[in-house]
C-alpha cells in the first residue's frame, strides 16, 4: 500500500503517533498494511497534524474547550483539495493527555483514541453507526491496549482498499436498523437472530458467553471474495 508520512509538533510523544495498522482480510489473500513514518518536513508529509484554536485558516473554526459535547478535531479526506487533503487538526484549547488515568470525559481528553479516529478519516473512513467502532463519532475513554478495529471499521477499510462486499453491506445495515447488542435480561429469555446475505439464516442462542459481534467476526472470516 506504500507509505504515509506524518509531520507533527515536537511536543507529542512520538510512539503515540507511529501507528501501524496491519489487518488481514479473508477476502483479499494479502494483508492491507499502512506504514506511518515521520517526515523530515511539512512539505514532504502526506498527513500533517496541526494544533490550533478558533479560526485557523481552513473555514472550520474550533469551538474551544467545553464541558459539553464539542468538536475535538477534524480531518480532511484524501479526496479533498491540496494541500489540506489527509491533514488532521486538533483543537489546542482542549487539554490532551497520553495517560488514560489523567483523562476525564470532558475536561481532559485521551489523545491516542482521538488520534486513531482521525487517522481513520485521513484514510478515507466516514463515521460509523456502531458504538463499538473506532469511527463512531463520539469520544470515549478507551485504554490504549483496547483501541482496536471493530468489524465495522474493518469493513470500511476493506471497502476502500480491497473492494466492495455484500457482507459489509449487511454489517452496516444491521448497524442502521438493528443495533447489535446483548442485554443480560434479554439473554435469559430469547435468542438473537442474524441474517447473513451470503450464508443464509443463522440463529444464535443468547448466553453469558455469547457476543453477537463475535459471531459476525466469524462470519466475516468465512466470506469468499466476490
Amino acid at each position: 500500500m506504500g507509505q504515509e508520512a506524518l509531520h507533527w509538533p515536537a511536543r507529542i510523544v512520538s510512539e503515540m503517533v507511529r501507528l501501524r495498522i496491519h489487518e488481514r482480510y479473508p477476502e483479499s489473500n494479502y494483508p492491507v498494511t499502512f506504514h506511518f513514518e515521520e517526515a523530515a518536513s511539512k512539505e514532504e508529509a502526506d498527513i500533517n497534524i496541526l494544533w490550533a484554536e478558533g479560526a485557523h485558516g481552513d473555514q472550520y473554526e474550533f469551538d474551544g474547550a467545553s464541558a459539553k459535547k464539542n468538536i475535538l478535531a477534524h480531518t480532511f479526506f484524501p479526496g479533498h483539495s491540496e494541500p489540506l487533503n489527509g491533514d488532521i487538526h486538533f483543537d489546542d484549547a482542549e487539554t490532551w493527555e497520553t495517560d488514560l488515568t489523567a483523562a476525564t470525559n470532558y475536561d481532559r481528553r485521551f489523545f491516542p483514541y482521538v488520534l486513531a479516529h482521525e487517522i481513520g478519516h485521513a484514510l478515507g473512513l466516514q463515521h460509523a453507526k456502531k458504538q463499538e467502532a473506532i469511527m463512531y463519532p463520539y469520544y470515549k475513554n478507551t485504554p490504549l491496549d483496547e483501541i482496536k478495529l471493530d468489524l465495522d471499521d474493518k469493513c470500511a477499510i476493506n471497502w476502500n482498499y480491497v473492494g466492495t462486499s455484500k457482507f459489509c453491506l449487511f454489517v452496516w445495515l444491521m448497524s442502521e436498523i438493528v443495533p447489535i447488542h446483548n442485554n443480560s435480561d434479554q439473554m435469559a429469555s430469547s435468542s438473537e437472530v442474524l441474517c447473513n446475505f451470503l450464508l443464509g439464516l443463522h440463529a444464535y442462542r443468547g448466553s453469558p458467553e455469547y457476543v453477537a459481534s463475535d459471531s459476525l467476526e466469524k462470519e466475516f472470516n468465512g466470506v469468499i471474495k466476490e
